[in-house]
């Protein structure tokens, strides 16, 4: 009986993170599917997965035409409005740092770091640096940005520390997210 019970469970390894995958991706092709049923279900366009196809072609076009179309005195004109009306202002301010940070030019999660929480040198978290400039925020003496994802989520939480108590790491910003993100369970991959 615990050969057979070991064994279940080892299919349960080999098995669930398979079988959630193809739920999620299943699950998202007919949701974009349904989205675009407008286009009709007895043309050329009628194959799993058109939703997805159509999101990033449309995505990809505008990222290809916004920089030769939109002007920068057109896009500042668009963000001095939205920067007078107060809720969509931080909604589209916080969204967009957000994107920036992780697909923009100038990525923000770019250096991974291990903080030590406590005096003892027991406890340490990693993280990533965001700002090493607070003083816009009123926050001075030495002081850094730091964000820490949360295991199995996409929030995380912003501490700031004395940047003695930080040590940067030698990883990469992906494979530190990884880690952080699953909780300590993802395999790494080795750098050879």
């Amino acid at each position: 009986m615990r050969r057979f019970f070991q064994y279940f469970f080892q299919g349960l390894l080999y098995t669930v993170p398979i079988a959630v995958t193809i739920w999620v991706l299943v699950w998202a092709v007919r949701a974009t599917d349904s989205i675009f049923k407008w286009l009709g279900e007895d043309t050329i366009f009628d194959f799993p997965g058109r939703g997805i196809l159509i999101i990033l072609i449309l995505i990809t076009l505008v990222g290809y035409f916004a920089p030769k179309l939109v002007t920068p005195r057109f896009s500042s004109w668009w963000q001095n409005l939205l920067k007078r009306i107060p809720l969509v202002n931080l909604i589209y301010s916080s969204v967009k740092d957000i994107m920036d940070a992780f697909v923009g030019k100038q990525k923000r999660f770019g250096t991974p770091v291990l903080v030590c929480m406590d005096k003892d040198n027991i406890q340490h978290r990693l993280g990533f640096i965001t700002s090493e400039d607070l003083s816009k925020v009123g926050v001075k003496d030495g002081k850094i940005a730091i964000y820490f994802p949360i295991s199995y989520g996409m929030f995380g939480e912003l501490i700031i520390v004395p940047a003695d108590r930080v040590e940067k790491l030698d990883a990469s910003s992906a494979d530190v997210m990884k880690f952080v993100v699953s909780g300590g369970v993802v395999k790494m991959d080795d750098k050879e």
